[in-house]
């Protein structure tokens, strides 16, 4: 029935769901687990509320009943089933508020559970898990947005699924708009706040990410939400770390990216401080202007700002200079173009580009004619005047060899000599009026495409005044100069502070993830946009840090000499001895460098160690080229990853925080959760096999950096196939590892990778594991001398266990593997087949767990195995059908009959077996004719008449061992009914939803084993009977007359028949009389006649005595004279009883008074004359 109704339910039947979904919650919550109400609730919201072909009354009617349902999966124990349970009520809440809102009639209890709904859940915003926290913010979002008004200037046609307050009537006769809007207020102002908690960042961006559709369908919000994610941007929380600063930013910058796309008025004047921040945060200009064309094409009119952009009267130069740099980019094919539609953002992005794109001499040539053009118009400047002095050391190292010629003048200058002379800027003011019209001198820009501006910003800002002469050529002529040469130690000092210094260059690179300047101390440098924020220039730097870690690297490498540090040559001269003993101090250093701070000197590192390998390789051909011209390629030569490798073992010794050798000193290495030493791993270009064997292993057998080493072993096999084998082959070493947590870990890793996931590796573990099971056919192998002989040796239980628990891991991938080991059981060592026996069970009840919809994993396999049933595998296959049937679900609460007039109590009910089960043992069993064992597995699911076609079979099981009987009693004796049997089954068939089992009687139990000893051997019907009468809770008195009385009407009376009477008799002494009449009748049926039944009957007539007298004086003489005879305690009583007959009965039983005289008394018929 439960199938059923969900099966109905499914298919959009939903009038079943009023009357069924008591039985349908009970059942999911009672008898099933985690997956079965994670279904429940999919069924009842997803698939069923949140149809639009639902009935209106029919979602009326059930909504109380799931609201309850989502209330009480909030306080689960799995937290999987609660936060699917927030998700569920998310969308049930606007489906349900709007069925209030919409139906007056609706009752208030229905808002009542709804609001507990939602307290219950916003309850839980403080709560330690991330994942339910994140589930409760996005419910909070929908409480936001259903408890406020549509925009006033939004679609007048409702949105689908939009439900707000709209929907609610005025009056309502109990939702009150007032109190539901401040509620919204209040649910927005808890998303805004977690921006300045300090929570995890998965929470702060959960809560990001549920701000956009809130400004989009709510846009008083819109104000609001953005001002305070611009506010983060400005003053970031204290104490954020790298990692968590950079999600949260990625956050805002995907959240700034979507308002970009929006015609929403409320966003429009953040628009400037929107395009700043993500400028700043390293968005591409052609990003954002694609952003703001979509915007433009999607709305029903061209936005356009409302104020034109104009030049100030009174702006500085380098912004004049910045906007017509950018239009003179591509000035020749924008000539009717207006500029003042272009916003700020983008043409300072476009300038910026052109400039990096213009070569320094046409920069210089085209700014000088520039400013000739500039003041030719304005007319304000004299020609006469020069340019601006530079106001800051030009950086670049001036080479000492060269002469200062303005220092011998008097006129020091920190100027090169080869730049054009600026002058002092005079005093006058500039009319920079005449520039506010930029397209005066749009022809002018032409030959400009883009300039690179070499002065600072401080000389920019004063007017630029040129001398109408040409500029002077350089007096630095580097290719006639007459240098003199450097000795060694010079060059080596050189060289060595042009290292440090490049080593000092860090903290500007570092700049870039640091907070942002105060806007004092940064206006200076690089202006402050209209909004107040601040631009970094270091943003735009990441090619000049991979320039600066390049140099550094190569400087390593190549020692600063013409003469690589891995060159081919053996012998070294001198200079070279010293340039290569100076290399070596500078490899050092940079190690320790890196060393230092390894996270944030990844990248240097991984490029120090790509750069190796190059020149290694190169190394390795060069060899082999030299070798090749020589004639010997076999030859041996130096290692040309001599360099490479050493270097690459101390970095990874040094990230445990290990020493290499003797006299390296151990660095501070990670953390042993930091997954930074697998990155490592995959990224560098060459793992070493003693890498691997010597660093890897130590991290897996180290309790601490276990699971780090685990993962690392792992990802190299998915992603370094060069290593794939070495560390495939450790993982499985490890899987029969005599330590448990290594192998746990090692088999836990391993069966990922089971087929299908992986079709490469999943073939070879599969057969290792097959291998390692294999193994277990023959002796353990000696540890001491491998061709020890050890035939006579036996497995120890942790050696088998540890060989034979991969397969049992990867059986729960591929449960078809169960097929292999019932063809090798069979011949598996005997103390071994015990051990798989034993542990098996935790396997087998994983593969048979039920699943909600689903049948269990391993049921075909199973039931495959069953119906091969391969030689040597019976007793697998009967200890795969003890544990299969071994479920039992307790009920939550006492069962009550559906009258009502009993509390029935817990009782334990046995699962349900699966059918295919059932079928494969009937099958198995009439094809082979195998004993009743396998029967006794199933025998709980067979009906009536089952069991009394295959009562034979099991009462043939019994062989008089305890063993036997115990099975029997374990298993058949539950499928007999008793007194308490009726109320139960009518309990376990509304908890299931199907029909009662009918049990078969006692009675009918015993008659078929009286009535079986044709088709079964007697002493097997004797071991039957005498297990039912040990059981007389079960074959009661009662039970026991019924098949006493039938059986004596029988065409035949059973052999075992005085038996059952004599057992009777002795459990119920006070069945006498009954006892006596059953003699009466067997006098009838001339009972005489069967010896076994008469031996039975001269016992029973000894132990009733007078009950006995009325059968005994109806027996011919011969058979009266053998019983008394058997007795003669009776005579004197026979006597007596005789003597109270009535004359006439008297005179027809004389013949038996000469029987029954004694030879001491007078006769006893003369007595009577």
């Amino acid at each position: 029935m439960y199938a059923s109704t969900l099966a109905a339910l499914k298919e959009g039947q939903f009038a079943l769901l009023p009357s069924s979904i008591g039985a349908v919650v009970q059942h999911a919550v009672t008898a099933g687990g985690s997956d079965a109400k994670l279904q429940l609730i999919n069924l009842l919201v997803d698939e069923c509320v949140a149809d639009a072909d639902m009935p209106v009354g029919v979602r009326v009617a059930v909504l109380l009943p799931i609201i309850d349902t989502l209330l009480f999966l909030l306080t689960d124990s799995d937290i999987a089933v609660v936060k699917r349970a927030i998700r569920g009520a998310a969308l049930l809440y606007p489906i349900a508020f709007n069925t209030i809102a919409t139906i007056p009639l609706v009752d208030v209890s229905v808002w009542i559970k709804l609001a507990a709904l939602k307290q219950g859940i916003v309850s839980l915003w403080d709560t330690a898990n991330d994942g339910v926290r994140a589930n409760v913010i996005k419910f909070v979002q929908t409480i936001v947005l259903v408890h406020s008004f549509r925009d006033a200037a939004g679609p007048s046609i409702p949105v689908p699924g939009d439900v707000s307050l709209d929907v609610c009537p005025t009056p309502h006769p109990y939702l009150n708009h007032a109190d539901l809007q401040r509620e919204a207020v209040d649910a927005f102002s808890k998303l805004i706040s977690l921006l300045n908690e300090n929570a995890s960042s998965a929470v702060v961006t959960a809560s990001i990410s549920t701000l956009f559709p809130i400004i989009r369908a709510r846009n008083l919000f819109a104000a609001t939400a953005v001002q305070a994610m611009i506010g983060w941007v400005r003053n970031p929380p204290q104490g954020l770390t790298p990692l968590k600063a950079k999600n949260i930013e990625r956050a805002i910058r995907n959240e700034f990216l979507a308002l970009l796309s929006t015609n929403i008025p409320e966003v429009k004047e953040f628009i400037p401080s929107i395009t700043e921040i993500l400028v700043n945060y390293g968005v591409k200009g052609y990003e954002i202007s694609t952003r703001v064309k979509a915007r433009i094409q999607g709305s029903k009119r061209q936005i356009v700002d409302e104020e034109p952009l104009v030049m100030p009267t009174s702006a500085p130069p380098s912004t004049i200079g910045s906007n017509m740099g950018a239009q003179s980019a591509q000035f020749s094919s924008i000539q009717n173009f207006d500029v003042q539609t272009v916003p700020l953002h983008l043409a300072v992005d476009i300038v910026v580009q052109s400039m990096a794109a213009t070569p320094q001499h046409i920069w210089n040539d085209s700014l000088l004619r520039f400013g000739e053009a500039l003041l030719s118009r304005s007319g304000s400047v004299n020609p006469q005047q020069v340019g601006v002095a530079p106001s800051a050391r030009d950086p670049r190292r001036r080479d000492p060899r060269v002469k200062n010629e303005a220092a011998e003048d008097g006129t020091a200058s920190d100027m090169p000599a080869y730049l054009p002379a600026f002058a002092e800027p005079k005093s006058e003011p500039t009319d920079w009026g005449a520039l506010a019209n930029l397209s005066a001198v749009h022809q002018n820009l032409a030959p400009f495409a883009g300039i690179v501006p070499t002065l600072s910003s401080a000389q920019l800002a004063h007017p630029i005044a040129v001398q109408p002469q040409s500029v002077p050529e350089p007096e630095f002529d580097p290719e006639n100069v007459e240098i003199a040469e450097l000795s060694l130690e010079e060059k080596l000092v050189t060289w060595q502070e042009a290292v440090g210094r490049i080593m000092e260059l860090e903290p500007f690179f570092e700049a870039q993830s640091s907070a942002l300047p105060s806007s004092e101390s940064a206006s200076a440098v690089t202006g402050v946009g209209t909004s107040g924020l601040v631009f970094n220039p270091l943003k735009g730097a990441s090619s000049a840090r991979t320039g600066w870690m390049l140099l550094l690297v190569r400087l390593a490498t190549s020692g600063g000499s013409p003469h690589s540090a891995n060159s081919a040559d053996v012998t070294l001269s001198g200079e070279e001895t010293a340039w290569k003993l100076s290399a070596e101090e500078l490899r050092e250093k940079l190690f320790l460098f890196i060393l230092e701070s390894f996270r944030s000197r990844y990248e240097l590192a991984i490029l120090w160690l790509h750069e190796e390998y190059h020149l290694a390789v190169l190394q390795k051909r060069k060899w082999k080229k030299l070798l090749k011209n020589m004639g010997d390629e076999t030859a041996q030569h130096v290692d040309p990853f001599s360099t490479y490798a050493p270097l690459f073992h101390r970095m990874l010794d040094s990230l445990r925080g290990e020493a290499r050798s003797e006299g390296d000193d151990a660095l501070p290495g990670l953390d042993p959760k930091d997954r930074t030493f697998t990155k490592f791993l995959i990224d560098v270009p060459l793992v070493t096999p003693d890498a691997i064997e010597r660093v890897v292993k130590s991290y897996c057998e180290d309790a601490e950096r276990m699971v780090l080493g685990f993962s690392t072993l792992r990802d190299l096999i998915n992603l370094r196939p060069a290593v794939r084998t070495q560390c495939l082959d450790i993982l499985l070493s490890y899987c029969i590892v005599a330590d448990k947590s290594l192998r746990t870990n090692a088999i836990f890793v391993a069966r990922r990778w089971i087929a299908p996931d992986h079709a490469t590796l999943g073939p070879l573990i599969e057969q290792h594991a097959v291998d390692m099971l294999t193994r277990l056919c023959g002796p353990p192998p000696s540890e001491e001398e491998d061709d020890a002989d050890m035939s006579g040796a036996a497995w120890e239980e942790v050696d088998a266990v540890r060989h034979f628990e991969l397969f049992f891991g990867i059986c729960l991938k591929k449960p078809e593997l169960l097929l292999k080991l019932g063809s090798i059981f069979g011949k598996i060592m005997s103390e071994v087949g015990k051990t798989i026996l034993q542990q098996i069970e935790p396997l087998i009840k994983r593969l048979m767990a039920p699943r909600v919809g689903q049948d269990p994993i391993g049921l075909d396999a199973i039931s495959k195995l069953i119906r091969l049933l391969p030689e040597g595998s019976e007793a697998l296959v009967k200890r795969i059908l003890e544990i299969v049937t071994e479920y039992e679900v307790a009920p939550a609460a006492p069962l009550v009959p559906a009258s009502g007039d009993a509390v029935v109590p817990p009782v334990a009910l046995v699962e349900v077996l699966s059918p295919a089960i059932v079928s494969a043992v009937l099958d198995v069993v009439n094809e082979r004719d195998l004993d009743g064992t396998y029967i006794l597995y199933i025998v709980h699911t067979f009906t009536k008449a089952q069991v009394l076609q295959y009562l034979p079979k099991i009462i043939s099981i019994l062989d008089g061992s305890q063993e036997r009987e115990r099975l029997v009693e374990s298993k058949f004796l539950k499928v007999i009914a008793t007194e308490q049997d009726v109320p139960v089954a009518a309990a376990m068939a509304r908890l299931r939803g199907a029909a009662a089992l009918e049990k078969v009687s006692p009675a009918e139990v015993l008659v078929l084993i009286h009535t079986m000893d044709g088709a079964v051997d007697i002493r097997q019907c004797f071991e039957g009977h005498k297990l039912c009468i040990k059981h007389p809770e079960i074959f009661t008195k009662e039970s026991l007359s019924i098949v006493i009385g039938q059986l004596v009407e029988s065409p035949k009376i059973p052999t075992l028949f005085m038996r059952t009477v004599l057992e009777a008799l002795k459990l119920y002494p006070d069945r006498d009389r009954f006892i006596g009449s059953i003699l009466s009748r067997l006098v009838a049926r001339s009972v005489w006649k069967n010896p076994s039944l008469w031996r039975g009957f001269v016992i029973c007539c000894k132990q009733i005595g007078m009950n006995a007298f009325d059968a005994m004086i109806k027996l011919p003489r011969q058979q009266f004279e053998d019983v008394v005879r058997e007795d003669s305690s009776l005579r004197a009583n026979l006597r007596d009883y005789l003597m109270r007959l009535p004359h006439a009965t008297q005179a027809r039983y004389a013949g038996l008074f000469s029987l029954l005289e004694d030879p001491q008394d007078a006769p006893y018929a003369a007595q009577m004359m």
